[in-house]
């Protein structure tokens, strides 16, 4: 990202050295990425896919506040949307899918980690909605919210849904559920429009609330 004289460099890279996984058209199929660098472009550079040619590194408090809001505004969404902790089926990928290499064990680790990790910003946010919410619920008394879950109390076993992640999960074993991505007929707008993982929680404590109704093969096996 840049301006006309100011240039933002991201650093990324296929994981796993020389041996990244690719596509048929040899683009990454995963990427590791690094630290944001603010540079200054010359008076004159050429502009190009690369971005303009460009100087040292400049120190932080030199980056005028708008392009660092804006920068940062770009890889928050870059790391939130591409980031594996985002893939519901990264554990069921099956033996054929895994690298083989360490970086699978550290990719798996990582999204273990996302999965139960602390509340950020967002995940508070919907805790805060949560319990504005769940009262009014048909289903509020099967739902009770700790630091970090949504607690589902279904007929045949109790759920937990992680606030930040919205992963699933019963005795600390990860239930994969993949929302359906077409739009529902009929749909109903709700005040937290925008916030997709808060409406894949409360569809999630929805159908667990009522465990012993659901007939999809793939998710009773996990239950």
């Amino acid at each position: 990202m840049h301006d006309k004289k100011m240039d933002a460099e991201k650093g990324d890279e296929g994981p796993d050295g020389d041996d990244p996984e690719t596509s048929e058209s040899l683009a990454y199929l995963y990427v590791n990425t690094d630290r944001v660098t603010f540079k200054r472009a010359p008076e004159g550079a050429v502009d190009s896919a690369q971005g303009p040619g460009t100087g040292d590194p400049i120190p932080l408090e030199q980056v005028p506040p708008v392009v660092f809001s804006e920068v940062m505004r770009a890889c928050d969404l870059f790391t939130a949307v591409a980031s594996i902790a985002a893939d519901e089926g990264w554990l069921d990928r099956g033996q054929d899918a895994s690298h083989p290499s360490p970086w699978s064990q550290d990719a798996d680790r990582y999204w273990r980690e996302a999965h139960t990790a602390d509340l950020v910003a967002s995940g508070q946010n919907r805790r805060a909605m949560l319990e504005r919410i769940i009262p009014r619920l048909a289903i509020a008394d099967r739902l009770t919210l700790d630091e970090k879950d949504l607690i589902v109390a279904g007929t045949r076993h109790t759920y937990r849904i992680h606030l930040g992640s919205g992963a699933c999960s019963r005795d600390g074993r990860h239930i994969c559920i993949v929302p359906k991505t077409t739009p529902a007929k009929g749909k109903v707008w709700l005040p937290f429009e925008g916030d997709r993982t808060l409406s894949i929680i409360l569809s999630k404590a929805v159908m667990l609330a009522a465990d012993d109704t659901i007939t999809d093969p793939v998710i009773l096996a996990q239950l």
